[in-house]
């Protein structure tokens, strides 16, 4: 599972299942599959909150992990996670995951490649009960350069962005980065 934080602004949290059988089977890297997701603004950090979602979650899906944005105030938002999991007997993993902007766009799209010429089966698979989700890998994009019509800079345009880092976060801490 993973978080992106966000309270006034839109938050997110994504639960992801991983088909380990077929990654044995087959020698290759798990297949992730996107089962379910919550994005919204303005839904506080309480019990009645995102820490509610989280142990419905937890209960629905029991993660092994949970991969958080690293942004301000981590370690504080961290241990309430911890804590809100704790009071419902949750034992899962809660880490602050990798933020690396460039590696981790090259993760998703690693996952998402596939060739079926090749025999190549994408690694990805999103759940339709991810609309959130789905809308941001059709909007996500880097930003134009100023000067020159056409170009692109390295830089993604932090703007609908919730759920698709969120998904960055776990699948590049997860299987990318050592």
């Amino acid at each position: 599972a993973g978080v992106d934080w966000g309270s006034a602004a839109r938050g997110s949290m994504i639960v992801c299942g991983i088909d380990r059988t077929w990654a044995i089977e087959n020698g290759e890297r798990p297949r992730v599959w996107v089962l379910a997701e919550e994005s919204a603004a303005g839904i506080p950090y309480t019990d009645d909150g995102w820490w509610r979602i989280a142990q419905d979650f937890d209960r629905d899906y029991a993660p092994v992990a949970w991969y958080c944005d690293p942004s301000g105030g981590m370690d504080k938002m961290l241990e309430q996670l911890k804590q809100a999991l704790r009071k419902v007997g949750a034992k899962t993993q809660v880490v602050a995951a990798d933020n690396k902007v460039r590696p981790g766009i090259s993760s998703i799209q690693e996952l998402l490649h596939h060739d079926p010429v090749l025999g190549e089966e994408p690694h990805l698979f999103v759940s339709d009960k991810c609309p959130q989700l789905i809308a941001e890998f059709a909007s996500y994009r880097y930003r134009s350069h100023r000067n020159i019509e056409g170009e692109y800079v390295d830089e993604v345009v932090k703007e609908n962005d919730h759920c698709i880092d969120n998904l960055r976060y776990q699948c590049h801490t997860r299987f990318f980065s050592r």
